[in-house]
């Protein structure tokens, strides 16, 4: 996932029940204030929710791609910490796939909860 590098996004494991990543909120990242950028925060769980449609693909999809996306942002992320990501399916058909990412500051606080339909292609 070149653009979830670029976000320096960690993948920590990816199991077609969970994925788990991490990601240091650089500077370059944040708005004003030193927080991280809303756009950021969504793009990580996007990047999280695709992976884990990706690993459910049913046999002869060439791909997945996301059609609705929800974000609550919860709190925020100062520049310099980590933030971490969990990712799980709600429901996986033929389809469309549904998936909950959870992303935590360094210290267990909510700082969004994502909620995201991805079409089997």
């Amino acid at each position: 996932m070149p653009f979830a590098r670029t976000l320096g996004v960690k993948v920590i494991s990816a199991t077609p029940d969970l994925v788990e990543a991490e990601m240091t909120i650089r500077p370059d990242l944040c708005t004003a204030g030193g927080v991280a950028h809303g756009g950021v925060v969504i793009s990580l769980a996007d990047s999280l929710g695709g992976l884990g449609a990706f690993l459910n693909l049913p046999e002869g999809a060439a791909g997945t791609v996301t059609v609705e996306s929800k974000t609550n942002l919860l709190g925020s992320a100062k520049s310099g910490a980590t933030v971490k990501a969990r990712t799980e399916p709600v429901q996986r058909g033929k389809r469309l796939q549904v998936w909950r990412t959870d992303i935590t500051d360094e210290d267990g606080k909510p700082v969004a909860l994502t909620i995201q339909t991805q079409l089997n292609l």
